[in-house]
């Protein structure tokens, strides 16, 4: 029984992996690497919390290493600069007494940068995932602010 949820729980990694080729980026110049890099772990975040409720397992701990961004495309989502980062990375995910190595996933991430308070010229940036309904046409955008994984 253990075995066969820890095998569905694995194979969903993979899944995630695959998945995660819907991620995406915005700004300026283009948002950094640790910047993505931190969307990628929100992202697998958010993805590890509801396998593991609909597994009934812990949370793994993970580390997203080696972000490689390949492509970085300027756009616009709801009005505010954006960017589409393509790319791949390494994953270090560790359950209680296992840990598994994923190199090379792809990623796929979406990064709306956000208007600076008129008090700080600071940046904020924030993961854009996009909202589609059952035939699979955009409904919208839920973002999520990188520094504290807010919803809005």
């Amino acid at each position: 029984m253990l075995r066969s949820q820890f095998t569905r729980l694995l194979k969903s990694l993979l899944a995630l992996s695959l998945a995660l080729l819907c991620l995406t980026g915005c700004g300026a110049q283009g948002p950094e690497t640790k910047l993505v890099r931190k969307a990628i772990a929100l992202e697998f975040s958010q993805t590890q919390q509801a396998l593991s409720q609909q597994l009934r397992t812990p949370i793994p701990t993970f580390k997203i290493q080696h972000v490689i961004v390949r492509e970085k495309t300027p756009i616009r989502i709801e009005g505010l600069n954006a960017y589409r980062m393509q790319g791949q990375y390494d994953a270090d995910v560790r359950f209680p007494g296992k840990h598994y190595e994923q190199a090379q996933n792809p990623f796929d991430v979406y990064l709306q940068q956000q208007p600076p308070l008129p008090e700080t010229k600071v940046t904020l940036w924030r993961l854009a995932m996009p909202q589609k309904s059952g035939d699979s046409e955009l409904q919208g955008w839920k973002t999520f602010a990188l520094d504290d994984a807010s919803p809005s």
